[in-house]
């Protein structure tokens, strides 16, 4: 049986081996069987593709990987604020993406570097999204992602939450039970491995709504949180300026482009989030 995925760059598949422990050997034999447990889950025919990303997050453990999957399809059930209403034609929907507020960058810093994205939490703050939609509409570009993005499949993301014109109503929103939440389907659902987040332009409190966050995390995640001085500098050794837009100091474009960009490519997938729903 031939294995029907977009074959790695030579970088990739280095990081694919080394750090996942992917075997191409084994893997058409671990697609038959998450296949067979997600139908066996009533959840229809999943792509190749989709299933070797939950494969890639559970660094091919093909029980850890139906596991995820197990959580992934209960929790749009039991966490229905991060995994309903949900096409993207929707107003709430649509303003979301106008508004920019999880935007993945076009580039890596290197062929093998995990896939950058930043969260423009101001957009958030002045139009009055709450923290949920936040999470919902990042949740609909990581499927994406995971569908489509090598980068983000193999060798995870980075985050970089811009927190300019923020204030005391949003960070109250980032309740325990929000935190909570959204690692559970982050750490247990979702085959994603966040690599770093870095904070700029905190206001006053981030340090509170950073140790809640820290609560629900493991040892080795709660290191790779750094809250940034004002100087966007600290943030350019692991994102350098080539690849940042040009509001960052760099010189990939602009927000308005990448906004536009993921605006284009979620209504794209229209098609796609209906039915995710019609079968949860």
């Amino acid at each position: 049986m031939k294995m029907k995925t977009r074959v790695l760059s030579p970088a990739l598949r280095k990081v694919a081996k080394n750090e996942l422990g992917e075997d191409l050997e084994k893997i058409a034999a671990d697609l038959i069987v998450l296949r067979a447990w997600v139908q066996e889950l009533g959840q229809g025919q999943p792509s190749n593709q989709w299933l070797i990303g939950f494969l890639r997050g559970s660094k091919h453990n093909v029980e850890k990987a139906k596991s995820k999957l197990e959580k992934y399809y209960s929790l749009k059930v039991s966490i229905p604020e991060f995994y309903t209403n949900r096409d993207p034609m929707d107003p709430k929907i649509q303003a979301l993406l106008e508004h920019g507020i999880y935007l993945p960058l076009r580039k890596c810093a290197r062929e093998d570097s995990p896939r950058p994205a930043i969260i423009r939490a101001g957009p958030l703050y002045k139009h009055q999204h709450a923290v949920a939609d936040l999470i919902k509409i990042s949740f609909m570009i990581a499927e994406i992602l995971l569908l489509e993005d090598d980068n983000f499949t193999v060798a995870g993301k980075d985050i970089l939450v811009d927190m300019q014109e923020t204030g005391f109503g949003l960070l109250s929103q980032w309740t325990p039970s929000i935190a909570m939440k959204s690692m559970t389907c982050v750490e247990k659902a979702l085959p994603i491995r966040l690599k770093h987040i870095q904070l700029i332009n905190s206001p006053r409190g981030i340090m509170a709504a950073v140790a809640i966050l820290k609560m629900f995390l493991g040892s080795k995640m709660r290191k790779r949180i750094q809250v940034c001085g004002p100087n966007y500098e600290d943030i350019y050794e692991n994102l350098p300026k080539s690849i940042l837009p040009e509001e960052y100091g760099g010189t990939d474009g602009s927000v308005q482009e990448l906004i536009g960009y993921w605006k284009n490519k979620v209504e794209s997938y229209r098609d796609w989030f209906l039915h995710q729903e019609r079968t949860s």
